[in-house]
């Protein structure tokens, strides 16, 4: 397998799959990795000013990466050995990750970002979105709804909480 489309379990699609995964296409020859943005301003979402208080590291770009969905070119991080990386990565933070894979991949693409391909946001549409606590402008509509933070289950917001409701009576 040469590429792969990975979501979290708690990921809503609300368009066809092959949408978001045709983007590997659009990726220059260096991008081995697209995802969206954690936020798309500066001190939104969950990297802001407070969490690098918390932290010793850097993520990706202004906001970093959220990587509840991502395009992976398989093929390209096996060539690239993106495994030892991580590893040398977890090593090196004693494995202090506040959102464990998330952290390492941030880590690894603010080192090297040339391999990141950022995703449009409504690929990956969060409570945060909703809440006016970090923007999206979305503006062919919102393609996968991603539940983080058990938003879903706490029902924080409506239109999650409903979605989620609505899954449960199906059973």
């Amino acid at each position: 397998m040469d590429a792969v489309l990975f979501v979290d379990s708690d990921c809503v699609f609300l368009s066809p799959p092959d949408e978001v995964f045709d983007y590997i296409y659009h990726f220059h020859p260096k991008q081995i990795m697209g995802i969206v943005a954690e936020a798309e301003r500066k001190g939104e979402g969950f990297y802001n000013d407070a969490f690098l208080v918390r932290s010793n590291y850097s993520f990706y770009g202004v906001a970093g990466l959220n990587t509840g969905v991502m395009v992976l070119n398989l093929k390209e991080m096996r060539r690239l050995r993106v495994e030892n990386h991580l590893m040398d990565i977890h090593h090196e933070f004693n494995g202090t990750f506040i959102v464990g894979d998330q952290d390492m991949l941030n880590i690894y693409l603010n080192r090297t970002p040339e391999q990141v391909f950022v995703l449009p946001c409504e690929y990956n549409y969060r409570t945060d979105h909703c809440q006016g606590l970090t923007s999206c402008s979305a503006i062919n509509g919102v393609k996968i709804m991603h539940a983080s933070r058990f938003c879903a289950f706490i029902f924080q917001t409506i239109i999650f909480g409903r979605i989620y409701k609505a899954f449960l009576m199906v059973r």
